[in-house]
């Protein structure tokens, strides 16, 4: 649990691949670990229903544990290339309508529509990113990026950010909060 979490990766993709590597510990029982079980255990995974994205994060997870035993696991997984969903720029417009109601809900859409942000980056956003009409917050890789503030989330967090300290978070949700809110929106 401690190499994983110290590995220059997102939290979330720890915990996948905590999860994976748990999963591989209720597979083996009580045998102990070895190369020869790790390819059972993936070839098992390959024929069964799984994703190939997913196997593959198995895949690598179970690399890593390997290469901590000074063992090497060379497990090919190829992943179709899948494109990117597309969301029409009126269906974006239907929802930032439909969340103009309830500013905190606004606010979360249009950090993430109109600044571009990541679950992630929106979640961990706080009053201290805002800087001279500027966003500036830790993207993916550890890239720091700085986004120009669009107009009407200028106005949603000139609001806000009355009387908070730098510390306050601009949405006051986890990812899972963010993840639910999106959905609702989007059914409606």
């Amino acid at each position: 649990k401690f190499g994983l979490f110290q590995r220059d990766i997102c939290q979330n993709t720890a915990y996948r691949y905590r999860g994976a590597l748990l999963r591989y510990q209720v597979f083996l029982g009580d045998n102990p670990p070895s190369l020869s079980a790790t390819y059972e255990y993936l070839g098992g995974l390959r024929k069964g229903t799984f994703d190939p994205s997913t196997l593959r994060v198995y895949a690598v997870a179970l690399s890593g544990y390997h290469q901590w035993r000074n063992e090497k696991l060379i497990f090919p997984v190829k992943v179709p290339h899948k494109e990117a969903k597309l969301v029409s720029a009126e269906a974006v417009e239907k929802i930032l309508s439909l969340a103009a109601a309830n500013p905190r809900d606004e606010r979360i859409l249009r950090l993430m529509t109109d600044a571009g942000m990541r679950r992630e980056e929106t979640v961990n956003a706080t009053v201290g990113s805002i800087e001279d009409g500027w966003l500036r917050f830790v993207g993916k890789r550890n890239n720091e990026r700085r986004i120009p503030i669009a107009r009407r989330l200028a106005e949603l967090l000139a609001v806000f950010v009355v009387g908070k300290s730098s510390e306050t978070s601009l949405v006051g949700v986890g990812e899972k909060g963010v993840y639910g809110l999106v959905k609702r929106y989007a059914a409606a």
